[in-house]
């Protein structure tokens, strides 16, 4: 079972800065790396996962909260609402002490397809609504540092600079992977 947990980038890993590739294949292969991300945001403890944070350059990410769980394919954010919401926000690429309040949009609906292509729309609010939107940015190369306000990106680069951001936990108690693995999956 620790032989299915994957490891998770960490800051300063180029694949996290990179744009995910859409999914165009959707089968066993798909459904086996999903299960494997499940198991992996389980045991880590988070919110959501996506595809470049466990080397996979593809647009694909899991989620869970306290009452369901789930995965979107090839995700697009079709709505945002006006309503902004300002909450405690980290990330699993950095060391969970690494949290800063962020504003994000209190509801989003998006669109995205299943592991098997099926399309699939889906309104979701508050702290789920975060995470979607949290992930589809991963997707897009973008991080959560990038949303801060002046003052705490001036504390999380101060952190950044001191190297408080060197021991990042793997879900299986191992090193952090050397940036640049890649996890393949067509």
């Amino acid at each position: 079972m620790t032989s299915d947990l994957l490891p998770i980038s960490t800051f300063g890993d180029p694949i996290l800065r990179e744009v995910a590739r859409p999914v165009t294949e959707f089968g066993d292969e798909l459904s086996e790396i999903l299960r494997r991300m499940h198991l992996t945001l389980a045991t880590a403890g988070g919110g959501g996962l996506a595809g470049n944070q466990v080397g996979l350059l593809r647009r694909v990410f899991v989620w869970r909260s306290d009452n369901s769980s789930g995965h979107c394919v090839n995700p697009d954010v079709l709505e945002t609402s006006d309503d902004i919401v300002f909450d405690d926000e980290g990330c699993m690429s950095f060391p969970r002490s690494f949290r800063f309040e962020l504003a994000r949009a209190r509801e989003v609906r998006v669109r995205f397809q299943d592991n098997r292509g099926t399309q699939e729309e889906l309104m979701v609010s508050g702290r789920l609504a975060r995470t979607f939107l949290h992930e589809i940015d991963h997707l897009n190369g973008i991080l959560f540092i990038d949303h801060l306000a002046a003052h705490d990106l001036a504390r999380a680069k101060a952190a950044i600079d001191q190297g408080d951001l060197d021991a990042i936990p793997q879900p299986n108690g191992g090193p952090s992977p050397v940036h640049g693995e890649r996890v393949y999956v067509p």
